[in-house]
């Protein structure tokens, strides 16, 4: 019953995720990149939460930004980069669990491809709630 409400309040928040644009919910801005500029681009950002055993989707609530393998987000929040240039990504933010202030680990690949695009997992630091997320468009 719980998760169900949690996924109210951010489908009644527009689909926001909690804490971004938060610089005290995770991410951080000293992030160096990897000088890989393949995956540069502005992505939109979509991400998946089980709702007692649906998977609801919140889509386009961020644009991801990828910059010389540096990524960020637009509001402010993700902070990380692109590892190596098969397109692994590694980056931090806000957890997308309303009330969850501890973050979340994002991993996940990008592919240079037309469009560009991207897939993988987020994981909240408190309490490991984990499942998916999308970035497309990379223009």
């Amino acid at each position: 019953m719980k998760r169900g409400f949690v996924i109210a309040v951010l489908v009644l928040a527009g689909c926001n995720i909690p804490g971004l644009d938060d610089p005290t919910t995770g991410g951080s801005s000293s992030t160096s990149g990897s000088g890989i500029a393949t995956f540069d681009g502005t992505y939109s950002y979509s991400y998946q939460i089980d709702n007692n055993g649906t998977e609801q989707s919140n889509s386009n609530v961020a644009q991801l930004l990828i910059s010389n393998g540096v990524i960020s987000s637009n509001p402010a929040g993700f902070a990380g980069s692109v590892t190596d240039s098969t397109g692994n990504v590694s980056f931090t933010g806000p957890c997308p669990i309303s009330g969850n202030t501890g973050g979340a680990t994002y991993i996940g690949t990008v592919v240079n491809d037309t469009p560009k695009f991207g897939q993988g997992t987020w994981t909240c630091t408190t309490g490991g709630v984990s499942d998916n997320w999308q970035v497309n468009g990379g223009d």
